[in-house]
């Protein structure tokens, strides 16, 4: 499962998720990719009111790549109150991701390690 990308025009921008209050929830599997995406942004990356957390990831969701080192694979997460959540996803991988409520301060939100 690929979620975005690296390439322009690849990712996808979540303005305001609704439902359990989660942009991008991964349950189960093995080996998703979670790149290049906005979440709780306009896509021209003004931020809007947003959910209870960016991206979770859970029940045995292996090995995961949220971001990434290349260029265009950080996802960019503002106004969430939690920016990634990982619970039971063995050998899964955060990187290259700013969470925050916006580009410039990316303090004031973060990621969740269970």
């Amino acid at each position: 499962l690929t979620i975005g990308g690296t390439t322009a025009g690849d990712g996808n921008t979540f303005s305001r998720p609704s439902g359990a209050g989660v942009a991008i929830k991964i349950s189960g599997g093995s080996g998703a990719v979670v790149q290049g995406n906005r979440i709780g942004t306009t896509v021209a990356g003004a931020t809007v009111p947003g959910s209870r957390s960016g991206i979770a990831i859970q029940s045995s969701a292996d090995s995961a790549q949220i971001g990434g080192t290349a260029a265009g694979a950080g996802n960019y997460i503002a106004r969430v109150s939690t920016g990634i959540s990982i619970l039971n996803g063995s050998g899964s991988r955060v990187e290259g991701n700013i969470v925050g409520p916006n580009a410039a301060d990316a303090v004031q939100v973060g990621i969740d390690l269970d």
